[in-house]
């Protein structure tokens, strides 16, 4: 049967409540019976205090999933560094968070968030993968030769990685026992996959690593004389990508030909005949690195632009698979549990609510 967008299974009386269901509603705060506003607002407050729905109930309730941390089970595309911050869903706390809502920023598990699209709670559209990949370009090496060192040795550093596993791997399957030698040869063939997938993608993304250091390198030696240099555009797919070779190309010629002329003039109203001449050597130092920068970026961030692009695929494939598994978990759930997750979440985006609008008062 289906009721208000939620899934709901059809039990009897007595096997539709959990014992702990039941004690949990009796511990459920009462409401002071008036319906003047401030009463009514206390009473929301209360009867939707997040700190009600015990975090054992959650426990027994919904086990903790296994996490990256214990088994790679899931594969995410997130590059972005661990901020420090929580990465566990708002509403069940044991499990990972994989979602976040955009309006109140609230972090969800796929089980928490499949049950709140499920019943129409959550517009799917206002889900983000979390942790979010960032897009904000890092600040690059000096020079070129430095940006030429840091990409072989991160080529390097991934192709090492990738087979680092393997004698480790060997040694454990000839030193164990035939049965526990059995698991490992399993264990094996899982790890040479992923070892094999991250050999290959280092080795496509060699050239947009080498291209893009090589880029920015050029682009940075001004700043090592005092010129200035303009912020590297953000490429999030295949048209930004160009949009970035192109405006980087055109700003590169036009940067170091103008330099000829308005880096000496602008030297000589500072400091005379000396400021003319530190003016005409960085209008000569830019002549040289700035085009040379918007030249090589014609490959890298067409690259750049083509890697980005895959990676959004990736997400998307990665966020519908997610959001499979959550509604899968959430039919395995029953009514009393979905209803649960919704309480919860209403009680959580309601405090989020309340502290943004304390935020203006």
């Amino acid at each position: 049967m289906k009721g208000n967008g939620i899934h709901m299974q059809d039990n009897d009386s007595t096997a539709s409540t959990p014992d702990n269901l039941t004690e949990r509603q009796s511990n459920t705060p009462q409401t002071s019976g008036t319906s003047t506003p401030n009463t009514l607002e206390q009473d929301h407050k209360h009867a939707f205090d997040h700190t009600v729905l015990e975090e054992d109930y959650f426990n027994e309730r919904f086990p903790r999933e296994q996490t990256d941390t214990d088994t790679d089970t899931h594969d995410t595309p997130h590059d972005a560094p661990h901020d420090g911050r929580s990465t566990f869903c708002a509403i069940l706390p044991q499990r990972q968070a994989v979602y976040m809502e955009k309006e109140t920023k609230l972090k969800l598990s796929a089980l928490a968030a499949a049950t709140l699209v499920d019943a129409a709670v959550l517009n799917p559209e206002n889900l983000s993968l979390y942790p979010p990949r960032s897009h904000t370009p890092p600040p690059g090496p000096t020079d070129p030769i430095s940006g030429i060192l840091s990409a072989a040795h991160g080529t390097i550093g991934g192709v090492v990685m990738g087979v680092a596993d393997y004698p480790i791997e060997i040694t454990k399957m000839a030193k164990a026992d035939r049965d526990v030698a059995a698991g490992l040869a399993t264990d094996f063939a899982l790890d040479s996959g992923k070892g094999i997938s991250r050999i290959v993608g280092t080795g496509l993304k060699a050239p947009m690593d080498m291209t893009l250091n090589i880029s920015r390198g050029f682009a940075n030696v001004p700043r090592l004389y005092g010129d200035n240099v303009r912020d590297e555009e953000k490429v999030t797919g295949i048209v930004s990508g160009l949009g970035a070779a192109g405006k980087g190309f055109g700003l590169g010629l036009y940067d170091g030909i103008t330099g000829l002329v308005t880096q000496p003039m602008n030297g000589a109203k500072t400091g005379g005949v000396g400021g003319f001449f530190a003016g005409l050597g960085k209008g000569l130092g830019g002549v040289v690195c700035k085009p040379a920068a918007g030249a090589v970026g014609l490959t890298a961030y067409t690259f750049k632009g083509v890697y980005e692009e895959v990676q959004n695929k990736r997400e998307d494939h990665f966020k519908s698979t997610e959001m499979a598994r959550g509604k899968a978990e959430s039919k395995a759930c029953s009514e009393a549990d979905r209803l649960i997750i919704i309480d919860r979440w209403y009680a959580l985006s309601h405090s989020t609510q309340m502290g943004e609008k304390a935020k203006y008062l």
